[in-house]
Parts: C-alpha cells; sequence; structure tokens
C-alpha cells in the first residue's frame, strides 16, 4: 500500500549540542540527529557542523552506512551520538544508531523499536535497523537530551519515560507537527527541563481532499464542476451557500455526489487561513473553520481547491486565499493545487 510520510523534527532551543536536519525527495525521507554533550558555543559548533556534512551526504545519496562510517571517523575528542534514518512510501525503514535511544514506533497505545542488531562500522559496533512502518504508525526518533539529566540520570516523565509519554499521547489523529510541538511543551514542563533535538513521521494511508468553493456561471461550467464532485476520488467538501444549494438540489434530483462536508460560509478559505496561523481556544460559531483545519492538518495528504473562473481581470479573492493556503499546505510537504471551471 501506497504511504504518505509527514514529518515534522527541530530542536528545542538554538544553542546545545543537538540538531536534526531533514531532507525530502519525492515519497523518500531522510534524517540525521546529532547529540553533541553540553550546551556550550563549541558543542553547538561540534554538532552544526557534523550535522551538515552528515545531511549533505544524504541528501547527495549516500548510503547510511556511508554517511556513519564518515561521521565515525570525523570525530576527535568527546565523541558525538547520532541517529541516521530513511523511510519512504512504501513503509521501508532503516536507520544506523550510534550512542543514540532506540526509534520508536508508536500507535494507539502502544509502541515497539524496531528490529535491530550491531555491525561493525568504522571499528565501531553500530546498531543498524531495519522494518516497516504501518499506516498509522508515528517514527519517533530523540537525542540524548531527552532521555538523561545533566548528570546522566533519567528524566521523571511522571514515573515512567519519554516513550511512555508519547505512547500515552498519541492516538492515531495526531500529525507529526502536533505531536512535536506537544512532546517540546512536556519538555518544558519538567522540573529539569531537556533541550533535545526529534524527528517524528507519521505514515499514513493517501487521503486526497477536493474542497469546491463557490459555484461557477454557465450550464457548461455547472456541469464540469458537478462532474468533477461526482468522480473524485477521496474526501470531499463544498463551501459557499450556492455550492451547498447547488448540491442538495442535485442529490435530490438522485445523482450521487457523495460530499462528505458542507460549509455554506462564505469566507472559509480566508478564516481557515487565520486558524491555521493562530493558537488559543476557538468559538462554537468557528466550527466550520475548525473542521476544515483539522482536516487540512491531520487527516488529508493532498488538496484539490476547485474554484469557479473570475469573471473580472486578475485572480480575485478567492484565487488569492486559496493560493496562500496552497503555500502553507507545501511548507508541510502535502501536494496541492488549484484548478478553475
Amino acid at each position: 500500500m501506497k504511504l504518505f510520510l509527514e514529518y515534522s523534527s527541530g530542536q528545542e532551543a538554538e544553542q546545545g549540542g543537538c540538531i536534526c536536519r531533514v531532507s525530502r525527495r519525492g515519497d523518500r525521507v531522510r534524517a540525521a540527529i546529532i547529540s553533541c554533550p553540553g550546551a556550550d558555543m563549541a558543542q553547538t559548533a561540534v554538532a552544526t557542523a557534523a550535522c551538515a556534512a552528515a545531511w549533505a551526504m544524504l541528501q547527495g545519496g549516500a548510503s547510511l552506512q556511508r554517511t556513519a562510517v564518515s561521521l565515525l571517523l570525523s570525530q576527535a575528542g568527546e565523541e558525538y551520538g547520532f541517529t541516521l534514518l530513511e523511510l519512504d512510501g512504501r513503509g521501508h525503514l532503516r536507520a544506523v544508531e550510534w550512542k543514540m535511544p532506540p526509534l520508536a514506533l508508536v500507535a494507539r497505545g502502544n509502541s515497539r523499536i524496531p528490529w535491530g542488531g550491531p555491525v561493525p562500522l568504522a571499528g565501531k559496533p553500530v546498531l543498524l535497523r531495519e522494518d516497516k512502518i504501518q499506516s498509522g504508525e508515528l517514527c519517533c526518533a530523540l537525542s540524548r537530551e531527552a532521555m538523561e539529566g545533566q548528570e546522566g540520570q533519567e528524566l521523571n516523565w511522571g514515573r515512567q519515560g519519554a516513550l511512555a509519554f508519547l505512547t500515552k499521547a498519541y492516538t492515531g489523529k495526531e500529525s507529526a507537527r502536533y505531536m512535536k510541538e506537544l512532546f517540546f511543551s512536556a519538555c518544558r514542563g519538567l522540573e529539569e527541563s531537556p533541550r533535545p533535538a526529534v524527528f517524528f513521521c507519521r505514515a499514513r494511508a493517501l487521503c486526497p481532499l477536493l474542497l469546491a468553493v463557490g459555484v461557477p456561471q454557465g450550464k457548461e461550467r455547472e456541469e464540469k464542476w458537478l462532474y468533477t464532485l461526482e468522480h473524485f476520488k477521496g474526501l470531499k467538501a463544498v463551501a459557499g451557500r450556492k455550492a451547498v444549494a447547488l448540491v442538495e438540489k442535485k442529490e435530490k434530483e438522485g445523482r450521487a455526489l457523495g460530499v462528505s462536508y458542507r460549509w455554506p460560509s462564505e469566507d472559509l478559505l480566508g478564516r481557515t487561513l487565520a486558524f491555521l496561523g493562530r493558537d488559543g481556544p476557538w468559538t462554537e460559531g468557528e466550527r466550520d473553520t475548525r473542521q476544515l483545519g483539522a482536516l487540512l492538518d491531520g487527516q488529508c495528504t493532498s488538496l484539490r481547491i476547485l474554484l469557479p473562473q473570475s469573471q473580472g481581470k486578475g485572480m480575485g479573492m478567492e484565487g488569492l486565499l486559496a493560493q496562500q493556503l496552497l503555500a502553507c499546505l507545501t511548507q508541510w510537504d502535502k501536494g496541492a493545487y488549484v484548478e478553475y471551471c
């Protein structure tokens, strides 16, 4: 089964000895996490340089083992730990670990450690992992800072560890971006606050979303609009009072359009853009906006916006808002485009 890989990564502090960088080509995601003990500028420089070198090799197509050998041979003085990993759209997961917490695959209240064993690389017993990630599982890679305190003692995560926290927090619906922010928030809530680097990647079945906004003028264009809705494979939604009324009218006439969501709001795109960039509570009057925002962030893997052709010159306000929304989704590595009818 083809999978969509939704990932999020980063470090909790700008200055520190842990760095994470990610590259994506097509349906393949590769990541490098470096963990260098300490939080001074020297350790930051070492971690940054090592991560940049590893990322450049992975970007250039080097294997994980070759990249690991390069990192091991370049270490001088105090050794740093690293995790190199890759996933693809068929679910294949490969990783190389050296002095780092093991990878974990979390899914709906349980977790597992991917299969792996020690292999000698550059004279070091490096751990190689190879497994298959399933749809709905969240791949979690953490730097040592998330697991140890300043004196090498395990952090107190409510009697359990960081993995137990993630296992309890992830229900299968949360996006990788949400889980990263939640984890960093939990770190800040600890008495001894760690500054870790993390990589979260959720494997998901493909779930395209068609959002039809407004109704085109003219029978020919209207029929094209209806035909597109009728034959689209995936989730379907319509926005705008006239669009909802047209769908309901055609369904009463016996036409099966299969529309899952109907929002009469005329300014849904603009409000959704505000929703995606805002934190805080939402009112009941914003239910439609929250619902579309949740679809875009946590459920759909691609978005196709169907807009009526503008009658005047230029793109039109809805077209401009659609382009802004697509730019936001592109940052999340989701395919998105606008089609006019």
